[in-house]
C-alpha cells in the first residue's frame, strides 16, 4: 500500500512482507591484507557487466566498511542467479541483506541488528528486510522493519512471466495515480496471527497493479490464471513482474502448479519461511 510520496521523490509505504524459499547462492573469497578491489562475476551474464557503482553488493560493502572505519579490502563474489531479475521478487536486495550478514559475521559482529539494517538502507529500500528475513511489517521507504512471530507457512506459487520491469519506473507511474490509502493492515496482521484464513483473502492488496495492467495486460491474464485454482488470493509481488498466489493446502498447490507449468514456463513452488535457519 503506497500510502503518500515524500519531497525527496520516494514513497512512503505499508507493506506486510514474507521470505521464500527460492534462494541464489552467493561465494565470497575475502583478504583484508589487499585491496580496495572488488571482483564480481555471477551466473547471469547480464550482471557481470555492471559498473561497480550500480552494483547492490558493492554498495552494501562499501557503506558496511564506510560504518566499520576500515579499508575496503580485496572482494572476489561469485552469484548463482536462481531469482529472476526485475520480478519484484527482491533478489538483489536479499543478496544485499545476506553480504552484510556475511561481512558482519565475518568481522567479530561489530553491529546490531538495528545498526546493520541503517546501513542495509543506505544500499536500497528494500535490504533492511532481508536482514531479520522474518515475516514484517514494513513501513515508511521500507527501513522500518518490524518482524512477527508466525507458526503457520504457505505454500507460495510463483509465476514470472518474463518481463522485467524496472522498478524506479514503476515508482515514477505511481505518481500519476491518485493514491488510495486502503486500511487493511490491521485486518490483515489479525487474520495472520489468528489464523483466521476466511477473513485473510480481502485483505490482499497491491497498489501496483493499478499501473501494471494497463501497461502489461498479460500481468492480468496471468493473475486470473492463477485465481482459478482457488488460492487464498494471488496478487502482484511488489512492484512487478511476478505473480504470487497463496494456499494453506499443500495438495492445492501441488494441483495449481501441475496445471499452470503447462502454460508458464518460469513457475515455483516454495514455502514460505518463518525462521532464520537457512542462513549460512
Amino acid at each position: 500500500n503506497v500510502i503518500a510520496r515524500e519531497e525527496d521523490g520516494y514513497h512512503r509505504l505499508e507493506s506486510v512482507l514474507m521470505p521464500v524459499a527460492l534462494f541464489d547462492r552467493l561465494k565470497v573469497h575475502l583478504n583484508s591484507c589487499y585491496g580496495p578491489a572488488f571482483r564480481f562475476s555471477s551466473s547471469h551474464s547480464g550482471l557481470e557487466h555492471l559498473p561497480s557503482n550500480q552494483n547492490i553488493l558493492w554498495k552494501a560493502a562499501s557503506h558496511f566498511f564506510e560504518a566499520l572505519e576500515r579499508p575496503f579490502p580485496e572482494i572476489s563474489c561469485y552469484l548463482e542467479k536462481n531469482i529472476p531479475i526485475g520480478a519484484g521478487l527482491g533478489g538483489g536486495s536479499s543478496n544485499a541483506a545476506s553480504f552484510l550478514c556475511y561481512l558482519n559475521r565475518y568481522y567479530g559482529h561489530p553491529f546490531s541488528s538495528k545498526e546493520l539494517c541503517m546501513i542495509a538502507a543506505k544500499a536500497g529500500m528494500d535490504v533492511p528486510f532481508f536482514i531479520f528475513s522474518l515475516p514484517a511489517l514494513v513501513q515508511g521507504k521500507g527501513s522500518i522493519v518490524d518482524p512477527f512471530s508466525l507458526k503457520s507457512f504457505f505454500y507460495c506459487l510463483i509465476i514470472w512471466p518474463g518481463i522485467h520491469v524496472s522498478t524506479a519506473e514503476a515508482y515514477k507511474w505511481m505518481k500519476q495515480v491518485t493514491l488510495q490509502k486502503k486500511n487493511l493492515l490491521p485486518d490483515m496482521m489479525k487474520s495472520l496471527l489468528d489464523k483466521k484464513w476466511e477473513n485473510l483473502s480481502s485483505c490482499f492488496y497491491n497498489d501496483f497493479e493499478r499501473v501494471l495492467f494497463p501497461r502489461y495486460p498479460e500481468l492480468w491474464t496471468l493473475k486470473n490464471d492463477m485465481l482459478k485454482y482457488e488460492p487464498l488470493t494471488a496478487m502482484v509481488s511488489g512492484s512487478g513482474s511476478a505473480v504470487f498466489s497463496l494456499y494453506t493446502d499443500q495438495k492445492c498447490a501441488q494441483h495449481a502448479y501441475k496445471k499452470l507449468r503447462k502454460k508458464y514456463k518460469n513457475i515455483y513452488l516454495v514455502k514460505t519461511l518463518h525462521d532464520r535457519s537457512w542462513r549460512s
